[in-house]
């Protein structure tokens, strides 16, 4: 039975510190077997999308901007699949962005652009779509309860009918979802997709400040018989804000 390490990782805080960043960033991705890597915040920068391709082995990537990067002004941010499989772009979804404005820590913010990208992949033995993608980051922003319900409900209405899209049109194998949806049980608010997925790490912290806002989305058939879930930290400090997930799937 075949085994596939699909992993995702958020690096929005590698501009903290970024020479220490970046070296704990290619300790990490060369020192695991990972299949298909998927990265949110990751900025539009060749030389670390090419160094990322070297550090894993990966001979196929695919990358999306999504919107200016609130950490570091002068690059974009974007969403990103790196494979050892081949990899073909399917479609991407931009999410609409919610009305009401925004305040963190007294000042006004604005909505960032969210997309989720979707590829297909040929894994030899089989064949399956990967989607990828960033959720709205309610939390900031004391959202997440009821009152906002209205708020948080039409993006991930969006995405689960975008899911059910790709997979009527797209017959393949294997189906996954391996984002940061920025909310812990995203899936109560998808009822079509949580009608045929299951969140792996539902129930875990990927966070070092103990939410989980991190998600690796299985269908029925597929299981993980593996899962990694590594806080990054080194000599005692945290190194980035999100930690490094991983299953290993297999149908």
């Amino acid at each position: 039975m075949q085994t596939i390490n699909v992993a995702t990782w958020n690096i929005g805080s590698l501009y903290q510190n970024y020479e220490k960043n970046i070296r704990y960033l290619e300790r990490m991705i060369s020192g695991q077997q990972i299949d298909i890597l998927c990265m949110q915040e990751l900025p539009r920068i060749p030389e670390l999308l090419e160094s990322i391709c070297r550090w894993g082995g990966f001979g196929n990537h695919l990358f999306q901007v999504t919107s200016e990067s609130h950490v570091c002004r002068e690059n974009d941010m974007g969403i990103a699949i790196f494979s050892r499989f081949p990899l073909v772009a399917l479609e991407t979804v931009r999410l609409t962005k919610p009305t009401v404005p925004i305040f963190y820590k007294g000042r006004e913010e604005f909505w960032h652009d969210k997309y989720f990208l979707a590829a297909s992949c040929d894994f030899g033995e089989k064949k399956g779509i990967v989607v990828t993608g960033h959720g709205f980051p309610f939390h900031r922003y004391e959202m997440e309860n009821e009152e906002n319900y209205h708020i948080i409900r039409p993006p991930f209405e969006e995405l689960d009918a975008w899911l059910g899209q790709l997979e009527s049109r797209f017959s393949l194998d294997m189906f996954c979802v391996s984002a940061d949806l920025n909310y812990p049980t995203p899936l109560q608010f998808m009822p079509d997709a949580a009608r045929r997925f299951t969140d792996v790490f539902a129930g875990q912290a990927t966070r070092p400040t103990g939410r989980k806002t991190d998600t690796v989305l299985i269908p029925e058939g597929v299981s993980a018989p593996e899962m990694i879930n590594i806080p990054c930290q080194e000599d005692g400090e945290t190194v980035f804000d999100h930690y490094f997930i991983m299953a290993g799937l297999q149908r």
